[in-house]
Order: C-alpha cells, then structure tokens, then sequence
C-alpha cells in the first residue's frame, strides 16, 4: 500500500505544536510568513522544532548568529530553562564565551593557534 504525502495532523500534534511555539514565545506570530520574521524570531521558530520533537540532546552550531544583544540572551534564557525544566542536555558549539558563562552549567573550550594541535580546557560555569 502507498503511504499518503501529507498526512492530516491530529489534535495531539496540534497541542504538541502548540506547546512547542508557546514555550519560545512565538505561539501568536503562528500566522506570519517566515520571511517577515526577525533573524532573532526565525531563530525561536528553529528552537520550538527542536522541542517538538522532544530529544534528549540539543546539538546546536552557533544558533545566535545575527541575534542583538537582547535576543541573544532570551534565546540563552530559553535553552537553559529547557535543560533544567525538562532534563535537557545541550551541545552548543559558539563564539559567544562571555556571553554564555552566565547560561552554561560547562564549558569546554577549544583552542589552537597557527600549527600547534587543539587544545581542550574544561570550564565551571
């Protein structure tokens, strides 16, 4: 049997959506076209797909790029209350390590100069 291309979403998967957009504050912009959104705004819909598949890791590669200040440290808010609300680990590789301390339980920082290897420091938050 063939398998259907677009499957109708059901009540459950509605509420899920629903609760994924509500925990990123975009739940009233659900309406908007994406280009009409803000770099810092497409950035919380990237983190509510994320939710809405609920993992167990978060691997993130430089998710506030082109944030402001501002929008930078809710997205931090954000990311460190899932962890600790919802028992969420994340992997987020970034050049913002002042601005992340105050988020962070850890850091690990990576760092190589012209020819020599990496090297690795462990940070506490």
């Amino acid at each position: 049997p063939r398998g259907r291309w677009f499957k109708r979403l059901s009540e459950k998967d509605h509420q899920h959506v629903k609760r994924a957009l509500e925990s990123v504050g975009m739940w009233e912009m659900r309406h908007r076209r994406i280009g009409e959104l803000s770099g810092g705004q497409k950035q919380r819909i990237s983190l509510a797909r994320i939710f809405a598949t609920d993992p167990d890791l978060f691997i993130l590669d430089e998710p506030t790029t082109g944030m402001d200040e501002e929008s930078r440290n809710e997205f931090y808010r954000l990311l460190r209350h899932s962890a600790h609300e919802h028992g969420k680990a994340i992997l987020m590789i970034t050049h913002d390590h002042e601005d992340i301390k105050q988020y962070a339980d850890r850091q690990i920082r990576l760092v190589r100069k012209e020819d020599s290897p990496w090297r690795c420091f462990h940070m506490n938050s």
